[in-house]
């Protein structure tokens, strides 16, 4: 059979050599001709090229107002430092290789004429300096992550000659400008034994002591010794703009060219989420268009992109956004780009290869596509057509996709240190050389229908992935380990690996069996892959986790945290509150409707909790209640039925039971949210990677659960039933969506509940009924009367008495008396009436017109319109406190003797039914009640039952016996005669409230206040969490109580709650202070088993274990300990994080008095290659005299490390200098 190398254009080595990566460090002649022979520009590149010229060419000709800052993004190793780079070589006209000039080169490599001219144009036209700035060495070189434009300053000097010290370079442009620098380079040669001072001034230990030598010689006055030279502590700290022109200024003058180039590599690496440093990048592009005139251009590449919009976006640092007003010119490389790139380098086939492939996708196209299709793939779902598969194989589309996302990972977890580009991984993929998985067989001496896949890739960046996600690496050696005897065990959990890295491509069995589908006319390994699966994660030493559906493998603490999540204790009361929580969301907004499309009607949301009983969840207040209810799906038509004869009763009118079946699994995903929850409150503040990766993990896990739980729901109850009325009516004849339908049946319901609305079907605006009253009957117009109450009988206006919503008011108030309005506005806003307050008021102002009734105020009576009665029907407010009977001259005899008798049980006196007895005894009497009880509302009030509504009722009985007492007691009739008499019943409340409060029910209420409050208001993480929900029970059964007009009668259970409050604090004292020295103790303890503690002498010991036991604080077990410790928590956490940091400098601090630094091990040769060894001199004093000098020298030494690779060592010659 033939094997896939056979396939390949034979005219082009696979085993050639094709660079690792594009770096603006390799100059060299023989280099960069390789380089640039092997450049692949793509239509899409050109066209950048193009537009970019174009662009370039407009600013350089018309100046300012156009913009000059070009952003060139892509993958890594996509090939951003190519284009910036050969475009940069092209633009200088005295760049050459091999006596050939760049722009030839370049020109060579392009496919259509007017490009290659518009790059003549602009290179001859407009002649231009290019300056490049490489990053990514400055932070391999160990550089301190200055300013961009702080690091372009530096390299601006270099480029000009001077040091790379910058006290060094200012010295020598001082003495450049004053002509007295030849002078001093033959000083520094006398001084430096013959060696050039060129050669040595970027030697740090050496340069600067001889120029602070020679300072002194050149300018005494300014350094009269050599210590205020070496002592000088320079910084760039000119202002910006002011840098910018000296940087521009200076390239001018050294090259006597007006247009500069600066192209920076990398950049979006170098600031990422530094908002420091994306500012001063956003500050420096917008200097030098301001100060270049359109003359200065600045290039950026990064692996970001700017525009937000791109799929590639998603891994971006927030702040970068900010650039793109600053680099409008945008070229981005894409993976179609890479594509056809590695085809014409790599992949070409011959005209046999090509017709071989052909018809091998002709007949195994349509079961490759299917077998290899990835679900919820994203930017990873690419076309496979033929061309794609001749040109791409032994690859597939998708692969370039998840490789270029997958270098790109890496190369933000490292830097992209030792990274190679994508073409150089598929070559050796293809050629088994620099895999990094061990010995393995190269891809292209496999048979041909072979596929590449996720394990090719595994291997060939093993290594990559081992120094950043070590515990993935870890993750598959278990696999191996566990099963040694299936290799496609390994493969799936390779796979995985790589998926995991991706983040954004699901691992789930389809996707794995998808992209490890071994050759084209293979089958579907998705069954192997499932049982491959199930096995790994059944093994318990195999650290395999879900996230999100999805597999991934687990470092060893998420392993622990997992067991933690298992076993979280959780009550039913919590699986509920969850349950219910889901039910809340699913029924936002509440179901709305609107009676004769007027009045808007609202359901209220309650759900069954057993027992009849039922617990509100939204919407209390409303009239009409869907009370939601799952029931057991054998028992759901016996319960149907059930709930169809209670809804016949009169009490039931406004309840609509909505009953769905119950979901075995619906409780298990509630269990899973409540142990979600109660992890994220113990861990979410944790510091460490782990723990926060983990809470990740948790986090999504809760939301994955809710919205099935949320699904599972909604699922059940529309498949279930509205019932009321006495009959049931399945929720899908209402509608397929459960919240429509459920608007549909209200509106149903709604109708017969407010059966009586259209007596007053309107919603009038506040100020209507003050507007009817001030407006004469016989010009009263629609607008001032909507119902038509006014009537015009003989020519004379008059209100219509019959009306009939004044009759229901008149029937009201015959049966009542006077009544309150606003019990009256209560009465009429309820079923079966649903009228507005503001409709029902403008009603009674008519009724008041027509003598109908009457109104008192402050104990007065009112029968004729006036300033005092109009402002009395102005607000719902000002009518509320109002008294409202019907006009009549002999008091109704029943209200008599009702009112006798009320006073006689108020009084324990005989008042005789008639009205000057009652109003005697009312004047009598009620100055003491209204000494008794008057002070209610202000003591309720200080005790926290302002919410609840007994303040309010305590004012109102205020207000309704100072009225009584300022009058003549005429109106105690109406007020103690109605067939009710929210008076009476006041009077009754507010002397056994008296009664309570004096008997210990108010200390019990300030006790509760004070346990209300501070619980309320502790942490919701940790302990203290547990606290509040574990008081949630007992406090929401207070605030029940509470709400109760007679909730003094339950003394007894609200005294019983205050204990079981105080326990549940002292409990949670107790464990805080357990918590706290466990930590201190658990600590200590991790400190002792630390290596660091073994190297630090018996007195630091000694030290750090007092200092420790000085941590802990006693409390008493009470809500003032709690806060005591409370407040020691974050100081005792700070503390300790300083002593962990200060044992670890202690113990370095030992390690460094005990132990010499060891050379660091060498990393190994590079298979296959031969290792070359550059030579370079550092010079250094022969004796130190300052710690500066020996940080120099670390600091020097540290820029050799990015010159040294896996071919390359550096051999280090030292020279001393006096």
């Amino acid at each position: 059979m033939t094997e896939i190398r056979n396939l390949f254009d034979s005219t082009r080595a696979l085993n050639r050599n094709i660079e690792k990566v594009i770096t603006y460090q390799n100059r060299s002649e023989a280099q960069l001709k390789t380089e640039i022979s092997e450049y692949v520009v793509t239509e899409h590149i050109e066209e950048s090229f193009s537009d970019l010229l174009k662009k370039m060419q407009t600013a350089m000709q018309e100046g300012g107002g156009h913009e000059i800052g070009v952003w060139v993004s892509g993958f890594y190793g996509s090939g951003k430092s190519s284009f910036t780079k050969y475009l940069g070589f092209a633009l200088d006209r005295n760049m050459k290789v091999g006596g050939d000039k760049f722009i030839q080169l370049l020109q060579n490599q392009l496919h259509t004429a007017p490009v290659r001219a518009l790059f003549n144009q602009v290179a001859n036209t407009y002649d231009a300096v290019v300056i490049f700035l490489d990053l990514a060495s400055e932070m391999l070189a160990g550089a301190s992550m200055e300013d961009i434009s702080t690091v372009l300053y530096l390299k601006v000097l270099q480029w000009a000659g001077y040091s790379e010290d910058l006290k060094v370079a200012e010295l020598e442009r001082m003495l450049e400008t004053d002509g007295r620098l030849d002078s001093f380079l033959k000083r520094a040669k006398e001084e430096l034994d013959g060696i050039e001072w060129n050669d040595a001034h970027n030697q740090p230990l050496v340069a600067n002591q001889i120029a602070a030598r020679l300072a002194t010689e050149f300018y005494p006055k300014i350094f009269p010794k050599q210590e205020d030279f070496q002592n000088l502590n320079l910084h760039v700290n000119k202002s910006e703009i002011k840098r910018c022109e000296e940087m521009i200024e200076l390239i001018r003058r050294k090259s006597d060219k007006k247009r500069i180039i600066f192209i920076v590599d990398e950049v979006g690496q170098y600031v990422s989420a530094k908002t420091n440093l994306i500012l001063n990048l956003d500050g420096l592009a917008k200097n030098l268009k301001q100060i270049g005139n359109g003359t200065v251009w600045i290039f950026a590449t990064a692996q970001q992109t700017l525009t937000e919009d791109l799929p590639s976006a998603i891994l971006n640092a927030p702040g970068l956004f900010k650039l793109k007003d600053r680099f409008p010119i945008q070229v981005n490389l894409e993976a179609s780009d890479i594509k056809e790139i590695c085809h014409k380098r790599l992949l070409t086939k011959s005209a046999v290869g090509e017709n071989e492939l052909g018809s091998l996708f002709d007949s195994s196209g349509p079961s490759l596509r299917t077998a290899t299709q990835l679900k919820d793939g994203g930017i990873y779902e690419t076309e496979l057509n033929k061309k794609t598969f001749v040109d791409l194989y032994p690859f597939l589309p998708a692969h370039f996709e998840i490789l270029l996302q997958l270098l790109s990972r890496l190369a933000r977890k490292t830097g992209g240190l030792g990274l190679r580009s994508a073409i150089k991984v598929l070559q050796d993929v293809l050629i088994a050389r620099g895999g990094q998985g061990g010995a393995h067989e190269s891809l292209a001496d496999k048979p041909v229908k072979t596929l590449a896949n996720t394990v090719t890739f595994y291997d060939a960046l093993r290594k990559d992935i081992q120094s950043s996600y070590g515990y993935i690496i870890d993750g598959v050696a278990r696999v191996v380990e566990r099963f040694p005897k299936e290799p496609f065990y390994h493969d799936v959990a390779k796979s995985i690996a790589i998926l995991q890295i991706l983040e954004n491509l699901p691992v789930t069995v389809h996707n794995i069996a998808a992209l490890l589908h071994p050759a084209v006319n293979a089958a579907s390994m998705k069954d192997d892959v499932e049982k491959a699966i199930v096995a790994m994660l059944k093994d318990g030493m195999i650290p395999l986790g879900e996230k999100n559906g999805g597999l991934r493998f687990l470092t060893q603490a998420a392993i622990t945290l997992q067991k933690q999540f298992d076993l979280i204790e959780y009550r039913q009361v919590d699986v509920r509150a969850e349950q219910n929580s889901v039910l809340r969301t699913i029924f936002k907004p509440l179901p709305a409707t609107k009676l004769s499309g007027i009045r808007p009607v609202t359901a209220g949301l309650k759900v069954a909790t057993g027992g009849g009983l039922s617990t509100s969840l939204d919407g209390e207040k409303e009239a009409i209640q869907i009370h939601v209810e799952f029931t057991p799906v054998d028992n759901y038509d016996a319960i149907r039925t059930e709930r169809e004869n209670e809804s016949r009763a009169s009490k039931e009118l406004t309840n609509i039971y909505l009953l769905g079946r119950t979901d075995p699994t619906a409780e298990q995903l509630a269990i899973t949210m409540v142990r979600c929850k109660k992890f994220l409150d113990q861990h979410r503040t944790a510091s460490d990677p782990e723990t926060q990766e983990f809470v990740r993990i948790v986090d999504e896990r809760f939301n994955r659960t809710f919205n099935e739980l949320e699904n599972k729901i909604r699922v059940s109850l529309i498949a279930g039933s509205f019932v009321a009325h006495g009959a049931h009516r399945p929720v899908t004849e209402c509608g397929d969506d459960l919240l429509d339908a459920a608007k549909t049946f209200l509106t149903e319901v709604a109708g017969r509940v407010f059966d009586r609305y259209n007596e007053a079907a309107h919603q009038a605006e506040s100020g209507l009924a003050e507007k009817f009253l001030k407006t004469k009957l016989d010009r009263v117009t629609h607008n001032e009367d909507p119902l038509a109450l006014v009537s015009l009988a003989g020519g004379k206006a008059q209100i219509k008495t019959d009306n009939k919503a004044i009759v229901s008011i008149r029937d009201y108030l015959k049966q009542q008396g006077q009544v309150e309005g606003r019990r009256l506005l209560d009465h009429f806003s309820d079923p079966p009436f649903g009228w507005s307050k503001d409709t029902t008021r403008y009603i009674l102002a008519a009724a008041f017109v027509g003598m109908d009734i009457k109104i008192r105020i402050s104990g007065k009576d009112y029968m004729v319109k006036n300033d005092e009665t109009i402002a009395a029907f102005a607000t719902n407010k000002a009518i509320s406190a109002v008294g409202i009977a019907l006009r009549q001259e002999r008091p109704d005899p029943e209200a008599l003797i009702r009112a006798s008798d009320r006073l006689r049980d108020l009084t324990g006196e005989n008042v005789l039914p008639l009205k000057a007895d009652i109003a005697t005894a009312a004047k009598k009497h009620f100055p003491t009640y209204q000494s008794l009880f008057g002070p209610l509302a202000v003591e309720l009030r200080s005790l926290g039952l302002d919410a609840s509504g007994q303040a309010e009722k305590a004012e109102n009985l205020a207000g309704d016996l100072t009225e009584v007492v300022s009058g003549d007691g005429s109106d105690a009739v109406h007020r103690l005669g109605g067939a009710d008499s929210p008076l009476y019943e006041s009077l009754l409340w507010a002397r056994n409230l008296k009664k309570a409060l004096d008997n210990g029910l108010r200390a019990t209420l300030a006790r509760l206040k004070r346990l209300r409050r501070e619980i309320e208001n502790l942490p919701d993480t940790g302990i203290p969490a547990k606290l509040k929900e574990s008081a949630k029970e007992t406090l929401k059964a207070v605030t029940d109580i509470l709400g109760r007009d007679a909730f003094f009668e339950d003394t007894s259970t609200l005294a019983a709650s205050v204990d079981d409050l105080d326990k549940l604090v002292a409990s949670t004292t107790i464990e805080i202070a357990d918590q706290q020295k466990d930590l201190v103790t658990g600590e200590l303890n991790r400190w002792q088993e630390s290596a660091d503690w073994a190297d630090l002498n018996e007195d630091d010991r000694t030290w750090f274990t007092k200092e420790a036991a000085t941590l802990t604080i006693d409390a008493e077990a009470t809500l003032d300990g709690l806060k005591k410790l409370l407040n020691h928590d974050y100081s005792l956490n700070h503390r300790l994080r300083d002593l962990a940091l200060a044992v670890a400098a202690k113990a370095k601090v030992r390690r460094d008095e005990r132990k010499k630094v060891k050379d660091e091990d060498d990393n190994g040769k590079d298979e296959g290659g031969a290792v070359t060894v550059k030579e370079t001199t550092v010079m250094i004093p022969t004796v130190f005299q300052s710690a500066s000098q020996i940080e120099t020298l670390v600091a020097e030494l540290n820029k050799l490390r990015s010159q040294i690779d896996k071919k390359t060592r550096i051999r280090i010659v030292w020279k001393e200098i006096d």
